[in-house]
């Protein structure tokens, strides 16, 4: 045992002040004058040691009311096994994500919770303790050591954050720039909600000799819905297309969510409203049809109510109705073609047909799909070039011509082509529903449908996707590498009916949708370092700008091709829409939500954490619920287990009895 103020205990020297009083007893006698001696007959008779043993008693009592009374302003203490001294330099780190917006069990902010803690803790150092203090912001004050009264004034200033942090981002942060000394201790404090989807699970490059200590915040209840994902089911939304939006909500909890009801607007008006039942852990997919007329540029945004977890409640994203798809097609005949009739609607498609003999070649690299339509062989000019768009991820369709030459074919295909074995007219296969391929092409899906003939003109064995095949097997339109397309027969009169099928058409258009690249996302997450958007004509002069309704910014930018790299600023950034501007000139909007993984609450337990850190004895896990029992028991395990308290309540005790032993013991 030890005392904090160890010079109190010359009071014990007040002891012999009632041991004095005891041996010399300064009472005066009294004379008690009668006239009666039946007067004597009424005095209680009592002995000697009847006496002896009250004034021993008072006298005990009187003494041990002293001493420890003594100890208690010496503050006697039961040391720490750990032998802890206290710490020149503390760093402290603060988890100010949005899930630390959650209740504890007495109804308190988590958040709240920590600041609190920490609020405590800087009563526990001394005073010309250093700080560091960090949270998910690193904002440019962590850098540098602050006082106590310093660190006071930044808590004011914290505010939640958008922004997730490993436990590895974080420790190598809090170390960055801090270059201790032999002669300087330093302890650390992580308080935190310890996201099992963010923390991260394998902690390294913890230095063993300095304290490291983990206070979780514990929370009533983890239980949270959420988006976990939104897509359309095609991916290509142009004209008047019917589409459908895909939104996969998931109850990250053990109950079910009963009555959930959600919003859906675009462009700020309510388009639909629906109220779902979310069994317990599980995701669930609900459609919304795309029915409404649509804008070039359409901001959606879908809105639930639950609580008490309300940060991720809306999410945003933005429909960007696709550009006319470019197609080039080259040919032999000057007559128009089946393909020229399918693309005819300039609505959606940008059309262009060329002879063979009047080749604009600069058209080529800027197309969508390139149609090589009945050319019987193709030149090595024309498919050194057809073949450089492709491998620039470009898309090609070969439709062969009525006497094809297979050598020349095969510097495009890349594949071993021959004369098919049966050239007569064959009727094709239905089709394979289950293709990816034939998604969204059909609204019904009937086994009987009346398929074309087709007369065949060439075979080939490799192939990526098999789209369509004739009776006896054999290929008939392929996908032999990705968006490179190959037909096996002419698409004219004499070689079958195919091109005026109905099946025709939309494979067409199908081939035309899956060429076309996509422009941007429908929305981008707030912890992305990096965006890249798709902007036609880019001017490199340009100074880009991203704008919402509360904040302007110009991001860190570079450009590549078509396409526009943008660092976002993520520590200042909340959730919502931002529109990108280029020399102050609108050019569309980008949509930018928190991380899903914000929104799985559930945290690491004190067994999981010890077992995690296992192999460092240097760290301690305090299992607190609120900031005062953390402060209890940080000062038990750097000082010891203070005493004073019952050596306070003995020494009321022990003149309690001497009262008592005055007023009853006669």
């Amino acid at each position: 045992m030890k005392f904090l103020h160890p010079e109190f205990l010359f009071g014990l020297f007040a002891v012999a002040v009632p041991i004095i009083v005891h041996l010399f007893n300064f009472r005066k006698a009294k004379k008690v004058y009668f006239s009666n001696t039946r007067f004597i007959q009424e005095v209680k008779k009592s002995t000697s040691s009847k006496r002896r043993l009250k004034h021993l008693l008072i006298l005990f009592s009187r003494i041990l009311f002293i001493i420890f009374l003594v100890l208690a302003f010496a503050q006697p203490i039961i040391p720490s096994k750990s032998n802890i001294q206290s710490a020149e330099n503390v760093l402290i780190y603060v988890d100010n994500s949005l899930s630390m917006t959650n209740t504890t069990a007495e109804g308190s902010n988590g958040l709240d919770v920590a600041l609190a803690t920490v609020e405590r803790l800087l009563d526990i150092y001394p005073a010309n303790t250093n700080y560091k203090l960090l949270t998910n912001n690193f904002a440019p004050y962590s850098n540098t050591l602050k006082s106590r009264d310093e660190v006071r004034e930044l808590l004011t200033e914290i505010r939640r954050s958008h922004v997730s942090r490993s436990f590895q981002e974080i420790n190598d942060r809090l170390k960055v720039n801090f270059e201790q000394t032999e002669n300087t201790s330093s302890e650390t404090y992580y308080i935190s909600d310890f996201q099992k989807s963010t923390f991260g699970n394998n902690p390294s490059d913890l230095d063993s000799s300095n304290l490291e200590f983990l206070i979780p915040i514990v929370f009533e209840n983890y239980s949270n819905v959420f988006v976990d994902s939104i897509y359309l089911e095609n991916p290509f939304l142009m004209g008047t297309q019917s589409n459908k939006l895909h939104v996969i909500l998931k109850n990250d909890s053990d109950t079910e969510q009963q009555d959930l009801n959600v919003k859906f607007y675009v462009n700020d008006i309510q388009n639909a409203s629906f109220t779902l039942n979310l069994p317990a852990n599980s995701s669930e997919n609900y459609t919304i049809d795309l029915s409404m007329p649509l804008e070039r540029i359409n901001k959606v945004r879908l809105e639930f109510e639950e609580f008490p977890v309300a940060f991720d409640n809306e999410y945003f994203l933005v429909l960007n109705k696709s550009d006319r798809i470019n197609i080039v097609e080259i040919k032999s005949e000057n007559s128009p073609t089946a393909i020229e009739k399918v693309f005819g609607n300039s609505d959606l498609f940008n059309f262009t047909s060329q002879h063979l003999s009047n080749i604009d070649y600069s058209l080529i690299p800027q197309s969508d799909l390139v149609i090589l339509n009945g050319i019987n062989e193709i030149e090595t000019s024309l498919s050194d070039v057809v073949r450089d768009y492709y491998d620039h991820d470009g898309s090609i369709l070969l439709i062969p011509g009525t006497r094809p030459d297979f050598l020349s074919y095969q510097g495009i295909s890349g594949i071993g082509l021959r004369a098919a074995n049966n050239q007569g007219m064959q009727q094709l296969n239905d089709p394979d529903m289950n293709n990816p391929f034939y998604e969204n092409i059909f609204e019904s899906q009937e086994g009987n449908m009346q398929m074309p003939t087709v007369r065949p003109l060439m075979q080939w064995s490799d192939s990526r996707f098999n789209l369509l095949s004739l009776k006896n097997g054999q290929n008939y339109l392929s996908e032999i590498r990705p968006k490179l397309y190959l037909l096996a027969g002419p698409v004219v009169e004499d070689y079958g009916n195919f091109q005026r099928h109905a099946l025709f058409v939309p494979v067409m258009y199908k081939i035309a949708s899956m060429s076309k690249e996509f422009s941007n996302n429908l929305y981008f997450q707030i912890s992305q370092s990096i965006i890249n958007l798709k902007i036609d004509s880019l001017n490199r002069k340009s100074v880009f700008k991203l704008k919402s309704q509360e904040s302007e910014f110009i991001p860190g930018q570079r450009i590549s091709g078509d396409r526009i790299f943008l660092e976002l600023p993520k520590f200042t950034l909340n959730s919502g829409f931002y529109d990108l501007l280029a020399d102050d000139e609108y050019l569309f909007t980008v949509a930018l939500n928190i991380d899903k993984n914000e929104s799985k609450l559930n945290g690491y337990t004190r067994e999981e954490l010890e077992d995690m850190f296992s192999e460092y004895p240097n760290v301690s896990i305090f299992d607190a619920p609120d900031s005062q029992e953390a402060e209890s028991d940080i000062k038990k395990l750097k000082f010891g287990t203070p005493l004073w308290k019952y050596a306070l309540m003995l020494s009321l005790l022990f003149l309690l009895t001497e009262v008592l032993l005055i007023r009853f013991f006669r």
